[in-house]
């Protein structure tokens, strides 16, 4: 409550709601420390990496690899300093917790473009044919509230996890976003969807580019609904919003934060959108730049709250992450 109280003071049109989860603090903490399941860069400090069987080769003195070629499994202090909503109700963390739907009437483009500032993507337009067969020229930002009229997702959202996903430089993108890969050509994934780990060169991305291709192998209406296959940029990043809102933020992971640490009845701690420990945070400070010079917004956070908590927010491992 401290923590509420003075980011109320700063901006009085925010708006704090208490999420209870009902589950208890340590057996959610448990079923989220599995090897494998929570993942952090290589490079990170000893304190944030797992040392359990299964994470780390004690012959070799090496951490396995669960994703590409740097991802390891993260620590249980890593673990529960990022699942503690406590350590992050900063003006800026604290948007792992907005919540996702789309609201016309603060969130805008200039938003949007605030959020891809920096990018490949900032005030960029492409070409790509409708369904109709005509060529169509349309900015990013521009496809981002289309994205969000269809999903009824945050295009704030939208945005940020594009970045989190396929930006790669302040001129590169990924793979997934360039319509160049072998056996792939034409197709896109801006949200990564499908894309799961892999250690082999590009496996990840293959993954993502053949859902991309096929969609749900038992769901056709989802294939509808999602506009696969993806062969334009324009039915990726619309067609891929519909996913999210469909498979997440309508299913009450509404919040960052839920769709990395499933704290909702359905299939508590697992569907999570992201291995990536750090995603919520990282994604939350992204998000937090789509409202400079909009501090009057009426933003709503939903928090989680449970059972048993430790009596203070629990502290970050030594010594601080490189990621």
């Amino acid at each position: 409550k401290p923590y509420l109280r003075a980011l109320h003071a700063m901006y009085p049109n925010w708006e704090f709601k208490a999420y209870h989860t009902g589950l208890d603090w340590n057996t959610a903490l448990d079923n989220e420390d599995i090897v494998g399941k929570n993942l952090i860069p290589n490079s990170s400090g000893i304190g944030w990496k797992s040392l359990e069987e299964g994470a780390y080769n004690w012959k070799t003195d090496s951490f396995i690899v669960y994703d590409g070629s740097t991802w390891v499994t993260a620590s249980k202090a890593a673990i529960e300093y990022y699942m503690d909503p406590r350590n992050f109700l900063d003006e800026k963390s604290i948007f792992q917790f907005e919540a996702l739907t789309y609201e016309p009437t603060y969130q805008n483009l200039d938003g949007i473009e605030n959020i891809l500032k920096y990018t490949p993507l900032y005030k960029t337009s492409y070409v790509y044919e409708d369904a109709n067969g005509i060529m169509q020229t349309i900015s990013y930002g521009e496809t981002f509230i289309k994205a969000a009229e269809y999903s009824g997702v945050s295009p704030y959202h939208l945005a940020t996890r594009v970045k989190q996903e396929v930006v790669t430089g302040t001129t590169t993108v990924s793979n997934s976003v360039t319509g160049t890969v072998k056996g792939y050509e034409g197709l896109y994934n801006f949200y990564n969807i499908g894309a799961y780990h892999s250690t082999q060169a590009g496996g990840a991305i293959a993954n993502g580019l053949k859902y991309a291709k096929y969609g749900s192998s038992s769901n056709d209406a989802l294939n509808d609904s999602t506009l696969i296959p993806w062969d334009n940029r324009y039915s990726a990043i619309v067609g891929g919003a519909y996913f999210i809102g469909d498979s997440y933020i309508n299913r009450g992971q509404n919040t960052i934060y839920l769709q990395k640490f499933n704290m909702t009845p359905y299939y508590t701690y697992s569907h999570q959108y992201m291995a990536n420990v750090v995603a919520p945070s990282s994604e939350g400070k992204k998000t937090a730049l789509a409202y400079t010079g909009a501090a009057d917004s009426p933003v709503v956070f939903s928090i989680p709250v449970f059972l048993g908590m430790p009596e203070s927010a629990c502290p970050m491992p030594t010594p601080a992450p490189t990621c």
